[in-house]
């Protein structure tokens, strides 16, 4: 089966410019960064702590979830973590979703599909109250899809 049997479709614009910016290369932490949609961020040292927890996590499949109150920095925390992992583990495939869409990082290619539709994502916590921001391994998704 193909990816495109399962509605990934390749990106292009600003989320496709973020694997050819990051991928691979040391991040100025200096600098600000673009959040597609959302313009520019400045990039805060909470964001090293939280990183470092994620990474761990994340390499043991195990999940974090981020709470707290709308405005807070969610969303770009967890946006400056994926670039992170862009940058330091460029062989690793991430799936970022954000809202309702998915974009599957996969060396330098980046899909796109609607979150709904990719299987193997940690279920939905309805009760947060906000909609879903998450960070997975792409490996277990993405062996849905390979080519056999």
């Amino acid at each position: 089966m193909s990816m495109a049997s399962y509605d990934w479709e390749p990106t292009k614009g600003e989320w496709r410019e973020l694997s050819s910016r990051y991928l691979g290369k040391a991040i100025d932490k200096e600098a600000t960064f673009t959040l597609p949609g959302s313009g520019q961020q400045i990039h805060r040292p909470c964001f090293e702590t939280l990183y470092d927890l994620i990474l761990r996590r994340f390499f043991e499949d195990q999940p974090v979830v981020l709470t707290g109150n709308p405005g807070l920095g969610k969303s770009v925390a967890l946006f400056s973590v994926l670039l992170q992992l862009l940058s330091e583990k460029p062989t690793e495939d991430v799936i970022f979703i954000y809202y309702e869409t998915g974009f599957f990082f996969r060396g330098e290619e980046v899909y796109r599909a609607a979150a709904s539709a990719i299987e193997g994502l940690p279920p939905p916590v309805e009760t947060l109250g906000s909609p879903p921001i998450v960070l997975v391994r792409g490996h277990e998704c993405y062996a849905r899809y390979a080519d056999s």
